[in-house]
């Protein structure tokens, strides 16, 4: 997306007050306006972040920088759909960013987030304590079907301001936004991240930048994870209910074969060897739709996709994914663009019905196969037969890059 995100972006700053606390625990931060002085608040998807009055000055034109990514060509209007209920979360904040701290201050709480519009708006509430005080506020999220841009605005419990609007968009299962701060005198960016976007959680980060995007520090972490409401107790069953349930006969567990789903080509999953083709086979091809159904085909009920990929800040990180989960992120991939995968090499061990698979992969954006790879990395598959056919119960994998290179075993 090509976005000039002129909009000023909030973020913590690590000033206090003469006994050294910051007041309600809420961290204030000097933002650019012009030509006014104004309060607000930054709060991301409830992450609530006070600003600071200061005098209006630039020290450059911020209008002019941009941040220049992608050209955003798809309808994002309900990208944010995947926020909608109530949330446990859980959040960190560096103390003083920018400034060699690692010191973390730690909050709980909730969030709320309500569809408006049909999802082309959104509200969500967040209510956070730790143990330098509570954090509150509300965060209004609206998307332009014109720029195919959402624009986040935050309002603080304690003064009822809404702030200006800060600008971005998802891609790939992946929201970035942009601005830009005065911080301590000097102009940096400002970058907040969507991220691990599941049915049941995902991940949010904040991170500042002071020498134009060339490293990023992540000063706010937050996980998020889905608050199922509570089922009314069961009411306590009389002694002879009791009896009676007790001595009823046990129905067997139901089996894949007895599951809804698409049924599957018998030359798919008639041997290992079969099912991991039929895998590869499927998600291949140039750019366009695939038939996801024979992709659900392979697959057992509740089966996992488990991506190991690197967080922002290097570490290792492990996103659980079910299949609709994957589906919904690898359909714009490969709708966008060529995606062929080839198995290279294969390391197998099998004992009765299970099987497993180290599956070394590379993927090239054609069928040709003088084509230089533009990845590779190893699918972890574990497979299991129930009597009647071969089923994919999971596939974790990680990807070849500096410092994780496949170890030459594992290679042709």
């Amino acid at each position: 997306m090509v976005v000039n995100y002129a909009a000023t972006v909030r973020a913590i700053h690590g000033a206090h007050t003469a006994n050294g606390m910051m007041p309600e625990s809420e961290p204030r931060i000097p933002v650019i306006r012009q030509p006014k002085r104004t309060w607000s608040l930054l709060l991301s998807f409830g992450l609530a972040i006070v600003l600071q009055v200061i005098p209006a000055f630039a020290p450059r034109d911020l209008l002019a920088l941009s941040i220049d990514t992608q050209v955003v060509t798809r309808d994002g209007q309900h990208d944010f759909d995947f926020e909608m209920g109530a949330w446990k979360a859980s959040l960190s904040r560096l103390e003083k960013p920018l400034a060699g701290s690692t010191t973390w201050l730690d909050y709980e709480g909730t969030s709320v987030v309500r569809k408006v519009w049909d999802g082309r708006a959104n509200l969500g509430e967040l209510a956070v304590r730790g143990t330098t005080g509570q954090i509150e506020g509300l965060s209004l999220r609206l998307y332009n079907p014109q720029t195919r841009q959402w624009h986040i605005s935050w309002a603080s419990a304690r003064d009822g301001m809404l702030g200006d609007p800060m600008s971005g968009a998802f891609k790939d299962g992946r929201g970035e936004f942009f601005g830009e701060e005065l911080f301590n005198g000097r102009v940096i960016l400002v970058r907040f991240v969507f991220s691990d976007i599941a049915s049941s959680s995902f991940r949010f980060e904040q991170a500042f930048s002071d020498d134009w995007g060339k490293t990023w520090e992540v000063n706010w972490k937050a996980t998020f994870v889905r608050d199922a409401p509570q089922k009314p107790a069961a009411p306590t069953p009389s002694p002879e209910a009791a009896a009676a349930a007790a001595q009823a006969p046990i129905p067997p567990a139901p089996t894949p074969d007895s599951t809804l789903g698409p049924p599957a080509r018998p030359a798919d999953v008639g041997s290992p060897d079969a099912i991991l083709k039929a895998h590869y086979d499927q998600i291949s091809g140039p750019a366009g739709p695939r038939d996801w159904n024979r992709y659900r085909s392979l697959m057992a009920p509740h089966a996992r996709i488990i991506p190991s990929l690197p967080r922002s800040d290097g570490g290792p990180g492990i996103t659980v994914l079910g299949v609709e989960d994957y589906i919904r992120r690898a359909t714009p991939i490969v709708n966008s663009d060529g995606f062929f995968v080839v198995e290279v090499s294969r390391k197998t061990e099998a004992f009765g019905n299970i099987v497993h698979a180290f599956s070394t992969y590379e993927v090239r954006r054609t069928a040709a196969p003088s084509e230089k790879p533009f990845t590779r990395g190893i699918n972890s598959f574990q497979l299991v037969n129930n009597g009647n056919r071969w089923w994919i119960v999971s596939i974790a994998w990680d990807g070849e890059r500096p410092g994780n290179e496949i170890p030459q075993k594992y290679l042709p």
